[in-house]
């Protein structure tokens, strides 16, 4: 409405780096509970009374971290290899000096019928506050950029959705200035099977990546899926992969391209992981090493697919960061 507007006006007006987002109001009309954020500041809920222009602060997220300067998100729109606009963020670290070899890490994100946002990106910020550029991209598949743009990664997890995440890495790379050899990939879920894929496709852009709680078996997953009676689940990845044959499950599974990763790999899976569960992980590491291949695998015992235990996902970074930069020391 022109009202809620108007109030967003005053608030940005008083606020300027801030966004605001209504979650509620009170039976007057003056008072409305917001959540405050921006892209270096995780937020806040607070009360603001618009009789009186003033905004109360009820409860601050991760207040630890506004002692720290943290890495501001750009926006960027890639040209995928077809012409499609790719929205993307990059992150660069707070002292980012153009003239110095700066490494960088790609996080394509999970579902992938998900997106990335403007705003205090976990993991971006993490590798972004220990020197490295940070990319994020949302890629063909991912929502909220339009009907067209989701419906164009429906049965091409393995290509479209791919493509664009590398088209946006060799934008990146050429923009700043970074080799092959200083550029890694880490993915989640879904970011974790799209790691997978641009090793296996892609393996001269990479020195080596990380993929936490991934699918490696496509097939399998399937009737893992169906098995469990979860029929909406089913169905609908029925619909998103399309055709639904064993060659083709074969074709999108990266245990099928286990002897084309030609980096080194480190990955993590839960072992109380439901929606993928840790056979994918174990299976994948048995194929890259009868491959030959420089893998290692970590299984954290405690956790499911989403690593909740804050712990967990804090050794889990800094593993990944330390691997990325040649000091990683496997688990004996």
């Amino acid at each position: 409405t022109e009202r809620f507007k108007t109030i967003e006006a005053q608030l940005k007006a008083k606020y300027p780096t801030m966004v605001h987002e209504f979650f509620d109001y009170d039976s007057s009309g003056n008072r409305f509970v917001i959540y405050q954020y921006s892209d270096t500041y995780a937020g806040n809920i607070g009360i603001y009374d618009v009789t009186q222009d003033q905004y109360a602060v009820m409860l601050q997220m991760n207040e630890e971290l506004n002692e720290f300067k943290l890495a501001k998100t750009k926006p960027l729109i890639v040209k995928s290899r077809d012409g499609a606009n790719i929205p993307c963020y990059v992150n660069l670290p707070v002292d980012y000096d153009p003239n110095a070899k700066t490494p960088m890490v790609v996080i394509p994100h999970g579902g992938p019928w998900s997106r990335d946002d403007w705003g205090l990106d976990p993991f971006s910020t993490y590798f972004a506050d220990r020197g490295f550029i940070t990319l994020r991209v949302n890629f063909r598949g991912s929502t909220g950029f339009g009907k067209e743009h989701t419906m164009a990664g429906v049965s091409s997890l393995d290509k479209v959705m791919i493509d664009d995440i590398v088209d946006a890495v060799k934008t990146v790379q050429l923009q700043y200035n970074i080799a092959p050899e200083n550029s890694f990939i880490f993915g989640h879920s879904y970011g974790g099977y799209a790691t997978y894929m641009a090793l296996a496709k892609y393996k001269e852009l990479f020195k080596s990546g990380v993929a936490v709680s991934a699918p490696t078996d496509i097939r399998r997953w399937m009737k893992e899926q169906k098995k469990s009676g979860n029929t909406f689940n089913y169905k609908f990845w029925q619909m998103a992969l399309g055709d639904k044959n064993s060659r083709y499950m074969e074709e999108i599974s990266p245990l099928t391209y286990a002897d084309q990763i030609g980096t080194e790999l480190l990955i993590f899976h839960g072992a109380k992981d439901r929606t993928i569960p840790v056979d994918h992980a174990e299976d994948m590491e048995k194929a890259l090493k009868k491959a030959g291949k420089k893998v290692y695998l970590e299984i954290m015992k405690s956790e499911g697919h989403n690593l909740d235990n804050s712990n967990v996902l804090g050794y889990l970074l800094e593993q990944s960061r330390s691997f990325f930069m040649g000091e990683y020391q496997a688990e004996q």
